[in-house]
């Protein structure tokens, strides 16, 4: 009987807060003079699917909510991010990581280029971002490499370490090459090479 009164709680408790929100965000509306009440609302859901896909972010979203109702009252970049942002913090999360100060420094080269160009305006060459992430404080590290080579990703690294003025526990790739591997741990792992 325990279990059925507190199912009956935990139902009642989420519906009063879904109802003081829905209260809360109408009023928010109104005290903004009203004119957002009647922006037409994102889909939400379409939008997160969206921010999964490569390149694709919450700007270049609201650009395209604001194209696609011309003449309309829209709501604004900040408003929109809030919306969606408020609408994420109700997801069920599938992995939460804890990261202490100091463990983990996480690394690894962006997937997109950046262009170089030269005097005349022309693209002279492309260059690779190396990334680096402190796990604990989000501290985060740049650096442009002329390519993903080993002397470059090493390079990076020991400029990253010298930018934070230290060295974490650990150091965690996203993905290392083969050849990285067989250069970085000469011994075969698991018995295979």
């Amino acid at each position: 009987m325990g279990d059925l009164r507190n199912t009956s709680w935990i139902a009642r408790f989420g519906a009063k807060r879904r109802e003081l929100g829905s209260r809360h965000a109408g009023s928010a509306a109104d005290a903004a003079g009203g004119a957002r009440g009647s922006a037409p609302a994102p889909g939400l859901r379409p939008i997160h699917q969206e921010l999964k896909r490569k390149g694709v972010t919450l700007q270049l979203l609201w650009e395209e909510y604001v194209a696609a109702h011309p003449g309309e009252t829209t709501y604004r970049y900040t408003q929109f991010c809030q919306r969606y942002a408020d609408w994420a913090v109700s997801l069920q999360r599938s992995m939460r990581q804890v990261h202490r100060a100091g463990e983990k420094c996480f690394i690894d080269f962006a997937g997109q280029t950046v262009p170089i160009f030269d005097l005349a305006g022309g693209i002279s060459e492309r260059a690779h971002i190396f990334v680096a992430v402190l796990g604990a404080s989000n501290y985060t590290f740049a650096y442009a490499t002329a390519s993903e080579s080993m002397a470059d990703w090493l390079g990076a690294i020991s400029r990253a370490l010298e930018f934070y003025g230290g060295v974490p526990a650990m150091l965690v790739p996203d993905f290392v090459p083969g050849n990285k591997i067989v250069l970085l741990c000469p011994t075969p792992l698991c018995g295979r090479r």
